[in-house]
C-alpha cells in the first residue's frame, strides 16, 4: 500500500516486542450490525458521575465452572444476556446474584442508574479441553470462540467471534483470566491465499454494547479496531521476510505495521476449545489504514476537492480489483515500465472519492513515475 499528500507522515512509536509481519492484502469494510445507542466508554474508565458496571472475573479460560459477579458503582438495576444478544432493561434477565458459567459464552450487561444513565460491559468465557488447558506457550495466545461456524471462505464474510487474549512472559497458559476479552468478528482474507489450507483472517474488535468498531490494545500493539491474522505459507515460510522490512522501516522512523508472533485457536459451534481448534503460529499485524495509530495522514472528506485539502491524504495499493472496483493506472513513467495490476483505492473507498480527488491522485502518482524515469534523476 501507499499514501500521498503533504500531510503524509509517520507515528514515532516505541519499539514493540517480537516484530514479524506479512503484507496486508485487502481492504475490509465493517459489517455493521445491531446498535443499542448506549453510552460509549472504554472498559475501566468511569462515566461522568462515577457510574460504572463491571464483570468479575472479566472473562476466563476454564475447565471447571466459574462463578461470575456483576457490580455497579452505585444503586442500579443490572440486566444481562448469555447468548451474545443485546441486553435490554426490562426485557433481559435481571441480575440478582452470582452466575455460574459452565460453557463458552459471552456475558453482556447493561446497568441502569436511577437517573436513567446506562453503562455496558461484556466479557468472554471459553471452556477448555484438558489438552488446551495444559498448553504452555512462549508466545501470546489468541482464542476466538463463537456459536457460529469458523469461516472457511471469503464468501462467508464477517462472522461474530469473541476474543480472549492470553500472554505471560513466564509461559502463557489458557486456564486463567485473559489480559483482554473483546467482542468482534473474523473473516477469511487474501486473494490467492484464501484457498490455502491454513487461512489468513481479518479480525475487527467491537464495542460491548454494539457491533461497531472499538479500539483496543492487542498484545501491546497500538490501540485500533482492525487487525490481520496472517498465515504466510508459500509467500513466506520463514515468517520473517516482511517482518524485516517492517522492522527496518520503523527503526528509521518511517511507519510500517507493527507485529507479533502469536498462537491461534478458533472454536466454533459453541464447542469446548480443544486440540482440533488449534490453527498454529500466526502473525498478528496492524492493518494498514488511515488513523492516528496507523498511517497518520489527514482524513479526506468528499468536500475536499480544492487545494490544499485535495492533496490528501490517500491510501492505495497495487492489487487485483475487487467487485465493483475500477481502480486506476498511473506512475508508469510514460511507459518506461509497466504494472501487472491496477492501483486500487483503499482510504477513502473508491465510491467515496470525488472526480477531482481521483484526478489529483492519478496526476500525483504519474508525476512520481516521471520523476523516477527522468534522465537527469
Amino acid at each position: 500500500l501507499a499514501c500521498v499528500g503533504p500531510s503524509v507522515g509517520t507515528i514515532q512509536t516505541e519499539s514493540r516486542p517480537a516484530d514479524v509481519a506479512g503484507r496486508p492484502e485487502d481492504s475490509d469494510d465493517q459489517p455493521g450490525g445491531e446498535d443499542t445507542m448506549g453510552v460509549e466508554h472504554i472498559e475501566g474508565e468511569e462515566l461522568p458521575g462515577g457510574f460504572d458496571v463491571d464483570i468479575e472475573p472479566h472473562g476466563a479460560g476454564f475447565t471447571a465452572p466459574v462463578e461470575v459477579t456483576i457490580t455497579a458503582s452505585e444503586t442500579a438495576e443490572v440486566w444481562y444476556t448469555l447468548d451474545d444478544s443485546v441486553p435490554l432493561p426490562g426485557a433481559s434477565t435481571l441480575y440478582e446474584g452470582p452466575l455460574v458459567v459452565d460453557r463458552s459464552l459471552t456475558v453482556r450487561t447493561v446497568a441502569v442508574a436511577p437517573d436513567g444513565r446506562e453503562d455496558h460491559d461484556a466479557a468472554a468465557f471459553a471452556a477448555l479441553s484438558p489438552g488446551a488447558a495444559e498448553l504452555v506457550s512462549e508466545l501470546p495466545v489468541l482464542v476466538l470462540v463463537s456459536d457460529r461456524v469458523v469461516p472457511d471462505s471469503k464468501d462467508d464474510g464477517y462472522v461474530p467471534f469473541r476474543a480472549l487474549a492470553f500472554e505471560d512472559a513466564g509461559g502463557t497458559t489458557l486456564e486463567t483470566v485473559p489480559g483482554l476479552t473483546v467482542r468482534g468478528a473474523m473473516k477469511v482474507r487474501g486473494s490467492s491465499t484464501a484457498s490455502y489450507p491454513k487461512h489468513s483472517y481479518a479480525y475487527e474488535t467491537w464495542e460491548p454494547d454494539r457491533d461497531d468498531d472499538w479500539d483496543v490494545e492487542l498484545f501491546g500493539l497500538a490501540s485500533e479496531s482492525d487487525w490481520v491474522l496472517l498465515a504466510p505459507l508459500e509467500f513466506d515460510r520463514a515468517f520473517m521476510r516482511n517482518a524485516l522490512a517492517y522492522w527496518m522501516s520503523n527503526e528509521i522512523g518511517t511507519w510500517a505495521p507493527h507485529t507479533r508472533y502469536i498462537e491461534l485457536f478458533a472454536s466454533g459451534s459453541g464447542d469446548v476449545v480443544g486440540d482440533d481448534d488449534y490453527l498454529g503460529v500466526y502473525v498478528l499485524v496492524e492493518r494498514i489504514k488511515q488513523g492516528e495509530n496507523r498511517v497518520d495522514i489527514a482524513q479526506l472528506g468528499p468536500e475536499d476537492v480544492a487545494e490544499p485539502e485535495v492533496t490528501g491524504g490517500y491510501v492505495f495499493k497495487r492489487d487485483r480489483l475487487g467487485d465493483d472496483e475500477d481502480g486506476f493506472w498511473a506512475g508508469t513513467g510514460g511507459g518506461v515500465w509497466d504494472f501487472d495490476q491496477y492501483l486500487v483505492y483503499v482510504d477513502p473507498d473508491e465510491e467515496d472519492l470525488a472526480a477531482e480527488q481521483r484526478a489529483y491522485l492519478s496526476e500525483a502518482v504519474d508525476a512520481f513515475g516521471y520523476a523516477l524515469a527522468a534522465s537527469d534523476g
